[in-house]
């Protein structure tokens, strides 16, 4: 405002030049290039059950295929939250108390963080939770949504 009073008082004629280090287009293109490796990645191949070697890998299959189920019914995942804190959000946001007494969140959390082994019977009775209260599907959804993405 000042600047404007004083250019018409004494008529000068100095004006700031402003140039954009930063274009509209470039942040779009960012943002579009994110996204689709953040889609890409979610969509990879998952391995086969068989191919797993442990049970801690086994485990964290089943948590990631829990989220992954959870997200493609409308769940929006909250990374700020630990495991055993997610797998309460999805039983709060499905309005059941499924998900936790499986005890994926307590056998995840010891298969990511802990050093200690885990039992197949531990892994058989929260795939089996899982699985009898259609908490996660058998089929394999990663194909299925990598073939509809690949079509659009």
């Amino acid at each position: 405002m000042l600047g404007a009073w004083l250019r018409k008082k004494w008529n000068v004629g100095f004006t700031d030049e402003e140039e954009s280090l930063i274009t509209f287009g470039s942040i779009k293109d960012s943002f579009i290039k994110k996204v689709n490796e953040r889609v890409s990645k979610l969509f990879e191949e998952e391995p086969d059950w068989e191919s797993l070697k442990d049970n801690k890998e086994k485990v964290r299959y089943i948590y990631r295929k829990l989220l992954i189920d959870a997200m493609a019914s409308g769940y929006l995942f909250k990374k700020y939250l630990t495991p055993l804190e997610t797998v309460r959000d999805i039983d709060t946001w499905r309005r059941q108390g499924l998900c936790e007494a499986s005890g994926i969140g307590k056998l995840y959390s010891k298969a990511r963080y802990g050093n200690g082994g885990i039992e197949d019977e531990d892994v058989r009775k929260v795939e089996e939770a899982l699985y009898s209260q259609k908490l996660i599907n058998k089929q394999k959804v990663f194909k299925i949504r990598k073939s509809k993405i690949r079509k659009k």
